[in-house]
């Protein structure tokens, strides 16, 4: 179980992408996550949208820098499930 997990690092695994970003935002390890990188994976518009949906409520810290995310304005305008988030990455993205 992962009730008790608050960081998870999973930067620089290019193959991740948008299908691993499902199968994680799918479950219920992000619950309690106050920090969650992701830095260089390949992800996309459509994994942080599925991302988004995912319960995030505790995260303070999201990296998700060097991926290919495009114009993400208005998905994070629209993710009430951040109000405590501190700190975003979305430098080098593309």
């Amino acid at each position: 179980s992962f009730q008790n997990l608050r960081r998870l690092t999973l930067s620089d695994h290019r193959g991740l992408g948008d299908e691993g970003v499902t199968a994680l935002a799918g479950g219920r390890a992000f619950a309690g996550l106050t920090v969650l990188e992701l830095s260089h994976n390949g992800i996309t518009g459509d994994g942080l949208r599925r991302l988004l949906e995912s319960p995030l409520a505790g995260l303070e810290t999201l990296d998700l820098s060097g991926n290919h995310l495009g114009e993400v304005g208005s998905l994070l305008a629209g993710a009430a499930n951040l109000r405590r988030l501190r700190y975003l990455d979305l430098s080098h993205n593309r």
